[in-house]
């Protein structure tokens, strides 16, 4: 089930809500104050909704049935729900393509039905991450392991994985590699599973030709990008002119 974050306080008059769909409650904390702050999205909305959720159902409500007039998501999964298609979502912003990794704490990783058998992994509890669900099941299947047999550590995040394998609580995580990781685990103790992994992208539902609200969206998802400590999330680029 989906949940939601909004403004404190009505933008105006305006009876419309501009919905959002992200992710990661992390993310729609972050964000809100931006968009409940920015003059362009109060003149033509009364309300901001962040609405986020781990679980394919929550996404099928939003970008399987367009219920979000901005999304960020993974190309893949709007291409599965034809969602551009259907409802003229286009991206307006993207984040680099990257690599997946299984890293452990004190060997490397092998991609071997042995090497996993008697390992603690650990694992996103959401189906839409690619390097966190998708790509080591993706990997089990293909090493005729059955998943059900593993002992699998669920966690919300990537930092929740991060200090599961820091604390002991897992052998083995799947993830990206960020360069501050080396602040905690060896760079020799990973193992990439994928190269070339297709980053997020924010999605805007293009009903009218509203290039203002478009460029208010670039600059609030810039903005956002510029405080973010990661490299990874300050690295995003646009689609459109403004």
């Amino acid at each position: 089930m989906s949940v939601k974050q909004q403004c404190d306080k009505a933008l105006s008059e305006n009876e419309n809500t501009f919905n959002i769909y992200v992710p990661t409650e992390q993310l729609a904390k972050q964000l809100i104050p931006y968009f409940c702050n920015n003059p362009i999205v109060a003149k033509q909305f009364g309300q901001v909704q962040l609405n986020w959720g781990h679980n394919m159902s929550d996404a099928l409500d939003f970008i399987g049935r367009g219920n979000a007039d901005l999304i960020m998501t993974k190309e893949n999964l709007m291409v599965a729900f034809k969602s551009e298609y259907t409802f003229n979502y286009k991206t307006l912003l993207a984040y680099p393509d990257y690599t997946a990794f299984f890293i452990s704490l004190n060997e490397k990783p092998k991609l071997e039905k042995e090497y996993f058998i008697d390992k603690r992994i650990g694992l996103l509890d959401y189906p839409s991450s690619r390097s966190g669900y998708i790509l080591p099941r993706t990997l089990f299947k293909r090493l005729n392991i059955n998943v059900d047999n593993l002992d699998i550590v669920q966690a919300n995040s990537h930092s929740a994985l991060r200090d599961l394998l820091a604390e002991g609580k897992v052998d083995v995580i799947a993830s990206y590699w960020k360069q501050d990781d080396m602040d905690r685990f060896l760079e020799n103790y990973i193992t990439p599973i994928s190269s070339k992994v297709s980053g997020s992208r924010w999605y805007f539902k293009m009903e009218t030709e509203n290039t203002e609200l478009v460029c208010a969206i670039n600059q609030i998802i810039h903005r956002h990008a510029n405080a973010q400590t990661s490299p990874y999330f300050k690295d995003v680029e646009s689609y459109v002119e403004c």
